[in-house]
């Protein structure tokens, strides 16, 4: 999974941004999460900040009853 996360006053959306704690607050219980990769790049857009993370998610042990 692919996440941008970027000041959401200074850009509209699409893509939208999407934090982090959000990614982890919303899947955590039922996915493992391991973030592969974290770049921080600034765009020609305007915007101050731009994160880009990708992640690997598997099936947590808890979700799959194992």
């Amino acid at each position: 999974m692919v996440t941008l996360d970027y000041e959401q006053a200074q850009m509209e959306g699409p893509p939208f941004a999407v934090a982090d704690r959000e990614v982890r607050a919303l899947l955590e219980g039922d996915w493992a999460l391991q973030m592969l990769e974290g770049n921080a790049w600034f765009l020609q857009r305007g915007l101050s900040r731009l994160e880009e993370h990708v992640y690997r998610l598997s099936r947590s042990s808890a979700a799959s009853g194992g």
